[in-house]
């Protein structure tokens, strides 16, 4: 091989990593792409009616599954409505996929057996938790 055909070789595979890395660098900036074709597929909703509810064209939203783009946080919030989850979710920031309310929280509190030292905490107590924490999630903007 001569070396014209070598440097155009070595320019390709270098164009390659940073593409690579691009998509890396972008899944990585509180965007995860994987979730939103999963949530997707999950709720058998179509492409098009996606990018009719988030008004977006079919290669922006393309660009949004596959990693090449991240959408801003207004897209991102009418995604997450439109597949019945949060903007924490889809950005990678929790793993639950749907909004915990009052009721699934206290389910769970009443689930574990917590203790405070080591005394075990009565249901009220539970109650009181799980109503911080709803209050704590109201908080954060979605």
């Amino acid at each position: 091989m001569d070396n014209s055909k070598k440097d155009i070789k070595n320019v390709s595979q270098s164009s390659n990593n940073v593409t690579s890395i691009q998509r890396k660098d972008i899944s990585e900036d509180g965007f995860e792409p994987r979730r939103l074709r999963y949530l997707r597929k999950k709720h058998d909703i179509k492409v098009d009616q996606i990018i009719k509810h988030i008004g977006v064209a079919r290669s922006t939203y393309t660009g949004y599954e596959q990693g090449h783009r991240i959408p801003p946080s207004k897209t991102i919030n009418k995604l997450a409505e439109l597949l019945h989850t949060t903007p924490n979710y889809l950005c990678g920031y929790t793993d639950f996929e749907e909004n915990l309310d009052n009721e699934d929280l206290q389910a769970i509190l009443n689930s574990m057996n917590l203790k405070w030292g080591n005394k075990q905490l009565t249901d009220s107590e539970k109650l009181q938790i799980a109503n911080v924490i709803n209050g704590l999630l109201q908080s954060v903007p979605k």
